[in-house]
């Protein structure tokens, strides 16, 4: 299957890869149940949700109408905005449900604006603050492997820049971040991921800020099982980091702590 420009993408809104995107890149592609966590393949769609079947919706482009037509192939229903389809053409904002998995329909450039927006932060009135104290949660990012395992590193900003050593070759950007987060693993590409902080989520969606050689996972552990899935990497592609999530960027391992003051 070759590979296309429909400027498309799926973001997980619910279910166990909550928190992904998926760039739609192949004019067919399956949905489908990974056989391992952290499964990919060219073409798929891989889920680790196990009410998801291993072939469970297969979608196809059409020109004629510049939209994928998605088809249920499971003995499990595919729904599409809460009503149960067998052959439909999709749109975005459209919302589909398999398994326990719900998936939102969006453009790359709808969600690459939203994570590019600065993060409002409210100050409150006098008023406010004694009618309901403001609480500030304590963020961390902990040093599980790598060059400074066990260091704990406070995260102080909204907009934080993730990146190894200094190097030379990488162009300087504008300074849009408030924090910039340097760890000493050589390994580890230089100013490479961008932690923007989302309020409503209470986490950080991480994206990539530049194609880096190095490869990148990203782990959950929920409801006693671990998940894992390579970083994604297309444009607007992010994943939202919570309280316990892991980050590996070669050998150095990064956990997010988030917790409230005591």
């Amino acid at each position: 299957m070759s590979s296309f420009q429909c400027g498309l993408l799926f973001y997980v809104r619910e279910g166990p890869d909550r928190g992904r995107t998926f760039a739609l890149e192949h004019r067919e592609l399956t949905l489908g149940r990974a056989r391992t966590a952290g499964d990919r393949a060219p073409g798929w769609v891989l889920l680790n949700d196990p009410a998801v079947g291993r072939i469970h919706a297969e979608m196809a482009w059409d020109d004629s109408v510049k939209a994928y037509h998605l088809v249920w192939r499971s003995e499990t229903p595919v729904l599409v905005n809460g009503t149960e389809i067998t052959d439909k053409v999709i749109r975005v904002g459209d919302q589909i449900k398999l398994g326990s998995t719900t998936i939102d329909l969006m453009t790359a450039a709808a969600v690459a604006a939203a994570n590019a927006e600065t993060q409002k932060i409210k100050i409150p009135s006098p008023s406010e603050v004694k009618a309901k104290p403001v609480i500030v949660l304590n963020r961390t990012l902990e040093i599980l492997s790598g060059a400074e395992s066990g260091e704990v590193l406070p995260l102080r900003g909204n907009k934080i820049q993730v990146g190894g050593p200094e190097t030379s070759g990488v162009p300087e950007d504008r300074t849009w971040w408030d924090q910039d987060v340097i760890l000493q693993d050589k390994g580890f590409p230089y100013r490479c991921m961008s932690w923007s902080w989302v309020e409503a989520e209470r986490g950080y969606q991480v994206s990539m800020l530049r194609p880096v050689e190095v490869s990148i996972s990203f782990e959950r552990s929920s409801d006693g099982m671990d998940w894992m899935s390579e970083m994604p990497s297309g444009q607007g592609a992010f994943v939202v980091c919570r309280d316990g999530d892991r980050i590996i960027v070669g050998k150095t391992a990064l956990q997010l702590r988030i917790s409230e003051p005591e």
